[in-house]
């Protein structure tokens, strides 16, 4: 997909980061692009968004497919959600992939990323 091959092509570039689960707030990402993808199985008006923290030397990033659905109710799928972050217990340990995508998901739906995508699909 279209979104999928661009956010995946930036991710894969960044270097792999380390950070405490606890650490990881939505308050320090910021918008860095939405796109529309007509090939989005997700809804009429569908796409991508990536969020970054941190320099561009050290970014962090999260990106993920939206959709609107019914009576245009803003949409993820969460498990399509991409990140260069592993994250960390409080020990110190990787945190196993089913609790890192709820923490993934809890800063996601922290983010105003719907106003980007509604914009999006307004010039489409």
């Amino acid at each position: 997909m279209f979104g999928t091959r661009m956010f995946e092509s930036y991710i894969n570039k960044l270097r792999l980061l380390r950070c405490h689960a606890t650490d990881l707030k939505a308050r320090d990402f910021r918008h860095r692009q939405t796109v529309w993808d007509p090939q989005s199985k997700l809804g009429a008006c569908s796409g991508w968004t990536l969020w970054v923290t941190g320099s561009d030397s050290d970014a962090s990033a999260i990106a993920w497919p939206w959709g609107f659905i019914e009576h245009g109710v803003p949409a993820i799928d969460p498990m399509q959600i991409q990140s260069n972050l592993l994250l960390l217990d409080a020990a110190g340990r990787p945190v196993p992939g089913h609790q890192a995508l709820g923490v993934l998901v809890s800063v996601v739906n922290c983010l105003e990323w719907h106003l980007h995508a509604r914009e999006a699909c307004a010039k489409h």
